[in-house]
């Protein structure tokens, strides 16, 4: 009995052994390189709805989800003079309510299906963005479109809106790096270009917003002939474009306002700015 654990114990070690010695890494260069990875694409399919709105779609087939945009060619520099943060505001209270929904029961519908549906502005463009499992496709696009056809602009969010930036902006007043950022924008281009203004806003522009500003600026610009369609994900071409066309298809072009901007002087010299906080 003896003799077996000691030659058992003898093979342990010699196990133990091994594998120390296999588990030390080779250090005496670099590890070969593989071949790089392919990256293969699915190709971009295009396509226009029955009222010319343009579709753009990728088939993505690998996870049962989709994603939906609607990118409309409007955004800050598009702030009418005195009303800088509109088109900021405008994309925000996209989402707090629209169809026959108020805030909380949009938000309630979303949620309930699994789904994210949100509004945003940017410089040049304002996106509505979906995303949701593919099962719950339809209702998802049913909601997508009242997001982005059929927003109500409440009265009473847009005043918790209005309380809320505001509130938010009296917090940036003591952050250096907001202070330093405005001052920038300012600085290198001057307050009668509209990169020289904060897409956000100002307090004097924040408070002058009344629903009909929100109302106005939305009517002028979100039309199909301002607009495209970008589609990624599991599903069907045929299937989605006929689901598009039906939510879409009547949503009709509009005469859209174009802008000039004043040319922004080259910086010629270095040059300190001193904000005093």
């Amino acid at each position: 009995m003896n003799r077996v654990k000691s030659v058992l114990a003898f093979v342990l070690i010699l196990a133990l052994g091994s594998l120390s010695a296999i588990s030390q890494p080779n250090r005496s260069g670099p590890p070969k390189l593989g071949p790089p990875p392919a990256l293969k694409l699915a190709d971009i399919q295009h396509f226009k709805l029955s009222n010319n709105l343009p579709v753009v779609l990728m088939e993505k087939h690998g996870v049962p989800v989709f994603q939906i945009n609607l990118l409309v060619r409007t955004g800050s520099v598009n702030d009418p003079q005195g009303k800088s943060g509109l088109a900021n505001l405008t994309a925000s209270m996209m989402e707090e309510g629209a169809g026959s929904r108020t805030s909380l029961e949009l938000a309630d519908a979303i949620d309930f299906l699994g789904a994210s549906i949100s509004a945003f502005s940017g410089m040049h463009t304002t996106h509505v963005s979906a995303r949701a499992p593919v099962s719950k496709l339809d209702s998802t696009l049913a909601l997508f479109r009242d997001v982005a056809l059929r927003p109500t602009f409440p009265s009473e969010e847009l005043e918790r809106a209005r309380k809320d930036r505001l509130t938010d902006l009296a917090q940036a007043h003591s952050e250096p790096s907001a202070i330093a950022s405005a001052m920038l924008s300012k600085t290198l281009y001057g307050n009668d270009h509209p990169y020289g203004h904060t897409a956000t806003g100002d307090e004097q522009s924040l408070r002058s917003f009344t629903v009909g500003d929100l109302q106005d600026y939305y009517k002028t610009y979100f039309h199909p002939n301002n607009a495209t369609l970008i589609v990624v994900g599991d599903v069907d071409p045929k299937t989605i474009i006929a689901k598009l066309n039906d939510l879409f298809g009547n949503w009709k072009d509009g005469d859209i306002p174009t802008h000039t901007y004043s040319d922004v002087p080259q910086v010629k010299q270095r040059q300190i700015f001193l904000v005093d906080k």
